[in-house]
């Protein structure tokens, strides 16, 4: 498993009052990783990177945004769609070299979206998941 959890939890140490970050980055990658292999198996290293570029470039807000929704000062619908409008500003231009189809980018980018949600709720907010991922 790669450092970038423990990273992005040390980039983002400010709202240290949040839980675990590194946990929650776990989290993350693990689901995106469940459902790569489910649906894109033998795109698993493109995705993967493509998952670590988003959560590399997106960390601090999506940590803030965790934030918000742990104290409550967000829902999960706002959360959900602060993520979901990070993720789509995201470059995506490695699955396209890769042979995705837009369709299949809308996809993983779904992915990645309930994925950061869920991890969210369990890890951080310390409810539970009820998404499909």
């Amino acid at each position: 498993m790669s450092d970038l959890p423990d990273r992005l939890a040390a980039v983002v140490a400010a709202n240290d009052n949040q839980g675990d970050l590194g946990e929650f980055f776990r989290r993350v990658l693990a689901l995106v990783a469940a459902g790569v292999v489910r649906n894109w198996d033998e795109l698993r290293d493109v995705l993967r990177s493509a998952t670590e570029d988003f959560l590399e470039g997106s960390g601090a807000d999506v940590a803030r945004w965790s934030g918000l929704l742990a104290s409550g000062a967000i829902d999960r619908t706002d959360y959900e769609a602060l993520v979901r409008a990070r993720a789509a500003l995201g470059k995506m231009e490695a699955l396209t070299v890769a042979g995705m189809s837009r369709g299949q980018i809308s996809k993983f980018r779904a992915l990645l979206v309930e994925s950061v949600v869920g991890a969210a709720l369990v890890v951080l907010v310390g409810g539970t998941d009820s998404s499909s991922t």
